[in-house]
């Protein structure tokens, strides 16, 4: 089916500089100061309750990596995973609490990672589906 278009110039950037990685943020979203930290932000769009959590992992001996696709693969979530090429896993579906998800896991060069993931109540999936891919599409390694 046809996606509606996102306007990704109503978005702002968070660039962390410290962890070496860029997103898109809907401009509208507020930052969860008390969930943000050092590695990274948590933002929500306080109408919808939509949540965007993004943030650098250590993923000391690819532990995290393994634990993140595990978590999809065995689950029971109604989650779908899959990896893009060696260095990239994304997934996505419904979480136990009704919630949907989307997934983005990037591996860095030196082996720490970036995860970001877009929560949203499934009843507004129409309308968040192409927004949360846009978010999740948008995030790169410096």
């Amino acid at each position: 089916g046809a996606k509606s278009a996102v306007d990704l110039t109503s978005m702002d950037s968070y660039t962390n500089a410290l962890r070496g990685y860029t997103i898109l943020v809907p401009s509208s979203w507020t930052v969860d100061e008390t969930a943000s930290d050092d590695n990274g932000r948590v933002y929500t769009e306080t109408v919808s309750g939509t949540k965007l959590a993004v943030s650098w992992v250590e993923n000391r001996e690819d532990l995290a990596w393994s634990k993140a696709v595990q978590q999809v693969e065995d689950g029971t979530d109604a989650m779908e995973g899959a990896a893009v090429g060696k260095n990239e896993y994304r997934a996505s579906g419904t979480l136990t609490n009704g919630l949907k998800s989307g997934l983005r896991l990037l591996r860095k060069p030196d082996g720490t990672m970036v995860q970001a993931q877009v929560t949203y109540a499934a009843d507004q999936a129409k309308s968040t589906d192409p927004l949360a891919s846009a978010i999740l599409d948008s995030l790169t390694l410096q």
